[in-house]
């Protein structure tokens, strides 16, 4: 246990450290936690940062914007097809909403409120066929020459 005058000479210390502090160059200001010193503070109209870079706003959005449009092969029920990333993302958050995750069921509702419009038919002249696998190509193929058949004879097919 610390003696009396010990205690008493530590107490005389902290005064003194504060009257220290209190003998800054402006009378009535105490420098601390939360208050620097007057000369060093930011002044007014000038730049916290004013020889940093910038915070790279437009080549970031950008190469988001370029990644979620890539397009990536994809297995799905045994056939491979081609699909943007950002659509891969969705048909993923689907999965795990209908598996029980809250926070993509969340994402999904949220997304369809905001972007839920039921979508325009995109005329075929404007259609990206790219984006089709080999098989769905061939399949596609398939039922057009069945279709431009049937439309010649006369008679509809079971088939199409």
């Amino acid at each position: 246990m610390a003696s009396r005058n010990s205690l008493h000479h530590i107490c005389q210390q902290r005064t003194t450290m504060t009257k220290r502090k209190e003998d800054s160059s402006s009378p009535g200001y105490s420098v601390g936690y939360g208050k620097p010193p007057v000369a060093t503070r930011f002044q007014p109209g000038r730049s916290g940062n004013p020889t940093g870079g910038s915070k790279g706003g437009k080549e970031t959005e950008a190469t988001i914007v370029r990644v979620l449009n890539e397009t990536v092969v994809v297995a799905e029920r045994g056939k491979t097809r081609r699909m943007p990333v950002e659509e891969l993302i969705v048909r993923q958050q689907k999965t795990k909403a209908i598996n029980g995750d809250l926070k993509s069921a969340k994402f999904l509702l949220e997304q369809k409120e905001k972007y839920g419009k039921p979508a325009e038919p995109v005329p075929v002249d404007q259609t990206d066929l790219s984006q089709l696998s080999d098989e769905e190509l061939a399949t596609l193929t398939r039922i057009l020459e069945k279709a431009s058949r049937a439309a010649s004879d006369g008679t509809p097919d079971e088939d199409c």
